[in-house]
């Protein structure tokens, strides 16, 4: 007998992995680290906030936002893969256990 959830666990990983870090992590470094480029450069380039500002906070939104969203995909994929093979093991299983059952003598 095999173990269901397992199986479907390393299905799931091989098919459609987990992320590396969660998702608002990795848009909180993306925002943050555009945020600081952002503002070094206006530094540099000699620019005010108020030439910048809005612009600035669309770019640090946006950097947050692409990382956000791509690790909530590949956690919604790995949860699909994972549930579909779930079913699939499940339904075999049970198949199996009714073929036995028919099987038994009586």
């Amino acid at each position: 007998m095999i173990d269901i959830h397992a199986e479907a666990e390393r299905h799931a990983d091989r098919v459609a992995p987990w992320p590396k870090h969660e998702p608002i992590f990795a848009g909180m470094v993306g925002g943050m680290s555009a945020y600081l480029g952002l503002l070094v450069f206006s530094v540099l380039a000699d620019l005010r906030e108020h030439q910048i500002g809005w612009q600035v906070n669309i770019m640090a939104a946006a950097a947050f936002l692409i990382p956000f969203g791509l690790g909530q995909l590949q956690q919604r994929r790995h949860g699909r893969a994972y549930v579909e093979e779930y079913k699939r093991l499940k339904a075999e299983s049970d198949h199996r256990a009714a073929a036995d059952r028919l099987l038994e003598p009586a």
